[in-house]
């Protein structure tokens, strides 16, 4: 894939302007210039254990034994985490700092003649592996992005030099630069340094330590710098017993000040002072509030807003759907599209990778709706991004061939005729064929021989375009959230209803979805989906006037099963006429509350339009699996055309009825 840019300004979605507006020219100018000098300086480069040749320089000088020793000895020595938590305020010990922004972390210092300490405490609300993806990176865009997200403007650039794993134990080489706010023309700051992260159950420790300047050859910036040395910082996390959506950090920061007979040692040329320094780390102190910020910044990522250009217009003089109080001219939450006021809703940030560019921006969000997103699980969520569809690997098989392979292997593992032959009548219509008696609409059956023949034949599907391709909600969802009657999170969110809800209900009795019965065609469709492409289950699902009701499944014991219909993925699916994929039902407001996900796991949903013939929605095959994943062009074609065979059978029955 294609390395990920890093969108280096801010966009403020204020309530007279577009929240998908592009950056300004000048913006845009500046992101690029700094983009384009990251990506041709030394910053960019990554270099592993595992991927260094032996004619490749290695970018630090000290062997990975050293950098282990290093890290491990700066957590014993350093980070006594219990004298770090325990130790009382007072005089020897922590003196509380009662200029703490926020009452998130309390931040306070300890020093003597040789050491200058700093530590902050407080509860994020949030779990640990969640916490674990936002502190600790390990590439270089994850690495910028992290550090420009904790410390904004201070931060100047940076990048992962080299990173191993030695004994069960990963390390990682980084360097960052920031801004140094001393004198006039003050040079900036760059700190070198080894990372490692301790695992336990629930808990994590994650210690940095400084390195020698001269030891670090790769992700050094080309600016006059002053280096920072004789620096030790880490991170406690630890679940929260008493809250099992809060997390307990500790982060602990030391200067070590060298002496010899009481008296200070000259500064070392090009070294940062020890002002400098211990301002840097009263600084990453204090921008430990940040991470409620962030945590909540990437949450609204992984949610698909409302498209203000389509919903603006039902804003003027609405009242706020919360409160009732009228306003001339409403504001709208951008997560359920709804009008609300300034008492019921506030601006938050929001990051998400769109087609691999980073963008943030603030967007207005209702408490009801924030609420629910809290509620979501986020454990499993790498990067808040769009959904799109891959490009195919150099190796990956090609539609044509991935339906040869699906075919026939259910021939070979047909074991009665009924089921060959349904494998044949599903064949001659995924192929566009007509039955051997000339009607495309009758049925026929076909034998094994011929179901090959026409394998071999008529086989030849090309891939999709990338306009083919298109998803639904991928960037915009066209239509509110129905609100509810209360604002319990933990209530199942009500369906959305298509604007041509009558006509579609209307389709759906001449199909006669519920008196089919069994369809081995229908089914069939389903276990080929599930067996080529690994899905947990794969089901032809119709969205009736309140149930959904399950046609056909890849699981036997699902057939003829209905459900109330907010609590049904295609009750969205049917809101349009392309597919809709979901990365991470159980962090998505819409969904995670549904049963799918409650009860059987699901955390991968996508979803096929199923369409009658005057065009409206009916349904959607409906995929779904246990873990995230990605889809390819080649598995898109392949399901978007047996996703245009199952209608085609919903639309025979209509025709028969």
């Amino acid at each position: 894939m294609p390395r990920a840019r890093v969108v280096l300004n801010v966009i403020d979605d204020s309530d007279d302007e577009d929240a998908d507006v592009l950056p300004s020219a000048a913006a845009k100018k500046k992101t690029s210039a700094l983009l384009s000098s990251s990506s041709s300086s030394s910053y960019s480069n990554v270099h592993t254990a595992t991927s260094s040749s032996q004619y490749e320089p290695r970018p630090v000088a000290l062997p990975d034994e050293r950098l282990l020793r290093i890290a491990r000895e700066a957590a014993d020595s350093l980070l006594q985490w219990d004298d770090i938590r325990g130790h009382a305020d007072g005089p020897g010990g922590w003196k509380t700092l009662d200029t703490t922004p926020s009452a998130f972390f309390s931040v306070a210092t300890r020093r003597d003649s040789r050491r200058f300490a700093v530590r902050a405490s407080g509860l994020v609300p949030c779990s640990v592996a969640e916490l674990r993806r936002l502190v600790h990176t390990s590439d270089s865009a994850a690495h910028v992005q992290q550090l420009r997200a904790l410390f904004q403007t201070e931060f100047r650039g940076g990048a992962v030099a080299y990173t191993t794993a030695l004994e069960g134990q990963k390390l990682a080489v980084k360097t960052a630069t920031f801004e140094h706010h001393g004198w006039w023309r003050a040079k900036p700051i760059e700190w070198c340094y080894v990372d490692a992260i301790m695992d336990t159950e629930r808990a994590f420790d994650k210690v940095s330590t400084s390195l020698q300047p001269r030891d670090v050859f790769a992700g050094r910036s080309h600016d006059r710098v002053r280096f920072v040395k004789h620096i030790v910082t880490g991170y406690r996390v630890r679940a929260d017993p008493q809250a099992p959506r809060q997390t307990d950090v500790c982060f602990y920061g030391e200067l070590v000040m060298p002496r010899q007979l009481g008296i200070p040692l000259p500064r070392m040329p090009h070294a940062a002072s020890d002002s400098a320094m211990k301002a840097r780390l009263l600084d990453m102190a204090r921008r430990c509030d940040r991470l409620t910020v962030l945590v909540r910044r990437r949450r609204l990522g992984v949610q698909v807003l409302a498209d203000r250009t389509r919903l603006a217009l039902s804003l003027a003089n609405a009242p706020c759907v919360h409160c009732g109080h009228t306003q001339l001219l409403a504001k709208q939450c951008r997560l359920c599209g709804h009008a609300v006021c300034d008492a019921c809703s506030d601006k938050h940030e929001r990051e998400r990778f769109v087609r691999d560019h980073l963008r943030v921006h603030f967007v207005r969000v209702c408490s009801p709706c924030l609420k629910r997103v809290d509620r979501a699980l986020f454990d499993s969520v790498e990067t808040p991004r769009a959904p799109q569809i891959v490009p195919d690997a150099a190796t990956a098989k090609t539609p044509s061939a991935l339906l040869a392979e699906a075919f026939h292997q259910a021939l070979s593992q047909a074991l009665t005729e009924a089921k060959k032959s349904a494998i044949g009548r599903v064949l001659r219509r995924v192929l566009g064929l007509p039955n051997r008696n000339g009607d495309s609409s009758a049925g026929g059956d076909v034998d094994n021989d011929v179901a090959v023949a026409m394998l071999d034949e008529h086989l030849d599907f090309p891939v999709l375009s990338a306009d083919e391709c298109a998803l639904a909600n991928d960037l915009g969802r066209a239509y509110p959230l129905a609100s509810v009657a209360t604002e319990d999170p933990d209530v199942l969110m009500a369906y959305p209803i298509p604007e041509d809800e009558a006509r579609r209900t209307a389709a759906i009795q001449r199909c006669r979805v519920r008196e089919i019965g069994h369809s081995d065609e229908l089914s069939l469709i389903c276990e080929l989906a599930t067996q080529q492409f690994g899905f947990m289950i794969t089901m032809v699902a119709i969205a009736d006037r309140l149930e959904a009701h399950v046609v056909a499944c890849s699981v036997p014991v699902f057939e003829g099963m209905t459900m109330p219909r907010q609590d049904a993925f295609c009750s969205h699916t049917v809101m349009s006429e392309l597919p809709l994929l979901v990365l991470h039902p159980e962090a998505d407001v819409r969904f995670h509350r549904i049963s799918a996900v409650q009860q059987h796991g699901t955390r991968f949903y996508c979803g096929f339009p199923l369409v009658a013939d005057d065009g409206s929605v009916l349904g959607s095959l409906c995929c779904l699996d246990h873990k995230t994943r990605e889809l390819a062009v080649s598995e898109f074609t392949i399901l978007k055309r047996f996703a245009a065979t199952a209608s085609k059978l919903l639309q025979l029955n209509a025709r028969h009825a």
